[in-house]
């Protein structure tokens, strides 16, 4: 808990249901929500699209995913660039049922390059 705290990476834990169970503050600062609209419910539709990168998402990660770059947008209209990895976690022998989502933000690197 101390490092999902004060690691600096926003971090998202799906359950199987696509319901965040677990989210620390830099999540919600980089997804402009606040902890407690991102925490124990399904994400909202431009949160939905970082994690999946599609427009309609499934509820649940389809696989691993490693520094993919998304844009997000936020409601000021502030344009934010995330790195998003996705590392699912599963029961032995058994299916997926958890989806641990990492979020660095990478605008300063995406407008220098610009």
């Amino acid at each position: 808990e101390e490092y999902l705290e004060h690691g600096g990476a926003g971090v998202l834990v799906l359950d199987a249901d696509g319901i965040v169970r677990m989210a620390n503050e830099a999540a919600a600062r980089l997804l402009d929500v606040p902890l407690a609209k991102l925490r124990h419910r399904r994400p909202d539709p431009g949160v939905a699209r970082v994690i999946h990168g599609e427009d309609r998402p499934p509820l649940f990660p389809q696989g691993n995913v490693s520094g993919a770059q998304r844009l997000f947008l936020g409601d000021d209209g502030a344009r934010r660039f995330l790195n998003v990895s996705i590392s699912l976690v599963a029961a032995p022998g058994g299916a997926s049922r958890l989806a641990v989502v990492t979020l660095h933000d990478v605008t300063p690197i995406v407008a220098a390059k610009e």
